[in-house]
């Protein structure tokens, strides 16, 4: 059974201490007799606020837009989609810094990463334009590729 150390990174991937994290899942898990040598990531709604609030944020804007993500996602999608899909959003906006002016134009894109309907039906979801949406979801999904292959490291 792997021991995670309280304050190394989690092993789930969030970005958070491990005790802030999964240790206590971890801990009930094991004392109910289920192993958790190798967790599942299933996180719920309060885990994924929590990580927005543990995640470093460049701009405070991009921290609404995630629980904006969150709360147009929630109930749609299964937890841990709307939990990568925030992920994503904090390593894209971190290392891109994009400027909007409507947030809900991200929001789109990035639900449509996740194949969470149609550009039209997105982009009047969040009342934006399918142009516009669609050049942002382009912008997302070639970062997301570029994460995929580990551009840019030598």
């Amino acid at each position: 059974m792997t021991k995670w150390g309280r304050n190394e990174l989690c092993h789930c991937g969030s970005g958070l201490k491990y005790k802030r994290c999964h240790l206590g899942k971890d801990e009930q898990a094991a004392g109910s007799g289920t192993s958790s040598a190798a967790p599942a990531i299933d996180p719920t709604t309060i885990d994924i606020h929590e990580m927005i609030e543990g995640l470093t944020w460049s701009s405070e804007a991009y921290r609404e837009l995630s629980n904006e993500l969150v709360t147009n996602m929630q109930g749609r999608y299964e937890p841990d989609t709307v939990y990568f899909a925030v992920f994503l959003w904090n390593r894209f906006s971190s290392e891109t810094q994009p400027v909007y002016r409507k947030s809900g134009v991200y929001c789109a894109a990035i639900e449509f990463f996740f194949n969470g309907g149609t550009m039209a039906e997105l982009a009047s979801k969040y009342e934006v334009s399918s142009s516009t949406m669609s050049k942002r979801y382009q912008e997302v999904f070639d970062f997301a590729l570029s994460l995929s292959f580990g551009a840019g490291s030598a």
